[in-house]
């Protein structure tokens, strides 16, 4: 993930455009934070309710992936998550 991705996502997490859902990416509720992130970076959903790892490992790596879905299917909120998301540490490539 680049600082400009990593800002991107915060941004949308926190902007009240998305509504949370829990326990998937993406259902007629709304999204998970990492839906939100597979949509806004084109990683392509599998379907709706698809609940594997859903961003590559060169995006964000698996734990840090597990980490973000299990604050978001406990409750804590896009802003909460966003702030999170913004102490990641950025690709170095």
């Amino acid at each position: 993930m680049t600082e400009s991705q990593r800002e991107q996502w915060a941004v949308a997490l926190e902007s009240g455009k998305y509504q949370q859902t829990f326990g998937v990416l993406k259902d007629t509720k709304g999204y998970c934070c990492l839906g939100i992130a597979n949509e806004l970076f084109g990683f392509g959903l599998r379907d709706d309710n698809w609940t594997g790892d859903p961003l590559p490992y060169e995006f964000l790596d698996r734990d840090s992936q597990f980490d973000l879905a299990i604050d978001n299917d406990n409750g804590k909120t896009f802003v909460e998550i966003a702030q999170k998301v913004r102490r990641i540490p950025v690709s170095q490539t």
